[in-house]
């Protein structure tokens, strides 16, 4: 920030954050403390009394941000989700193909798609509940679904001649390799051995786009 000046309004000194502001600060204090407790208590621990706890804030101020868990639950997964798809579109701005399809492979084997372990345990656990509750169930797929189009948008830049169902065929089965990666390595199964196989097998995939369509196939 420049130096102020005596002449310098009073106010820009010590500008109040407006109420827009504070309130978008609480709401994102109160996701992190609620998944920070989704990954020590699972779920089903992750109480309003819990996340109240671990934000530092009142029972009645989450009802106020977020009126029940569900719509904070889901606000969590729209930031990982938001993250994941803002990360990997900004990483593909202004490259060539060739450079493109790179970044998206270190993305998929860096795990830069997880901001966080924890991001990894929520949607284990998200996945899971979405098994017994259909409305969690309904929001992992639109989170994962948006992921996916993603990647299949990226195939497009990086692959523009390819077949379209291949290039959609190609962006669930990197989705499919880049999630299951990344939680066996938050159980301690990765390692750069892991990841080496990983980007082998995400150029593997990455070939099928290469090759001429096969008529009728």
């Amino acid at each position: 920030m420049a130096n102020l000046t005596q002449s310098a309004p009073r106010e820009t000194a010590g500008r109040r954050k407006s109420r827009s502001e504070i309130a978008a600060e609480r709401r994102s204090e109160i996701i992190d403390a609620f998944i920070d407790c989704v990954r020590r208590l699972g779920i089903h621990g992750s109480t309003v009394e819990q996340v109240a706890k671990a934000a530092g804030v009142s029972r009645t101020l989450i009802f106020h941000y977020f009126g029940d868990m569900d719509s904070l639950l889901q606000a969590a997964l729209e930031r990982i989700v938001s993250s994941s798809v803002y990360g990997l579109t900004l990483h593909g701005e202004g490259l060539g193909a060739q450079e493109r399809r790179k970044r998206l492979v270190d993305f998929i084997v860096s795990g830069e798609h997880f901001q966080t372990p924890s991001d990894v345990v929520l949607m284990a656990e998200l996945v899971s509940l979405g098994v017994r509750d259909a409305g969690v169930g309904d929001l992992a797929c639109r989170g994962y679904g948006e992921s996916i189009a993603t990647k299949e948008a990226e195939l497009a830049a990086c692959y523009p001649e390819a077949d379209i169902p291949a290039r959609r065929a190609v962006a669930y089965a990197l989705m499919c390799l880049s999630e299951m990666h990344w939680h066996f390595t938050a159980i301690g199964l990765g390692g750069e051995a892991r990841n080496r196989d990983v980007r082998l097998a995400c150029n593997a995939l990455l070939g099928i786009l290469e090759k001429p369509p096969v008529s009728g196939a």
